[in-house]
């Protein structure tokens, strides 16, 4: 079952290269950003990622089993450490920052038979999501 579900999220999730005159057709909704050196070597002050922090909404745990209470509650206290990972290893990020797992929940409480009852979630860290 493995072998089947692996194949069938490849074909559906593999993508064809786009092209070049496609792309430069295509109007893009994001804003460019004019003053790009202002952002090279910003650092991130305590204070906005605890703002950050303590807005974000409740969301499901991260696959270390962290939610974003345990980041209210204890961000205090390790907050300047995290700050310091971000602001020193912006080039490379460490694992966490930037990787997230990919599991296949059924769709319905019925009997899941194949792989069209499962659908993928994206399960990403809170490091990330800060």
């Amino acid at each position: 079952m493995l072998i089947e579900v692996y194949s069938f999220y490849c074909n559906l999730l593999s993508v064809d290269k786009v092209s070049e005159k496609s792309i430069k057709k295509y109007k893009f909704l994001i804003r460019p950003i004019n003053k790009i050196d202002d952002k090279i070597g910003y650092r991130f002050p305590f204070a906005e990622a605890e703002e950050v922090v303590m807005k974000m909404d409740s969301s499901s745990l991260g696959p270390n089993g962290l939610n974003i209470g345990f980041y209210r509650k204890y961000f205090k206290y390790f907050g300047l450490f995290f700050i310091d990972i971000l602001n020193d290893h912006q080039e490379a990020l460490p694992k966490t920052f930037i990787e997230s797992k990919i599991k296949l929940i059924p769709k319905n409480e019925k009997e899941t038979k194949g792989v069209n009852d499962l659908r993928p979630i994206s399960l990403t860290y809170l490091e990330y999501r800060i």
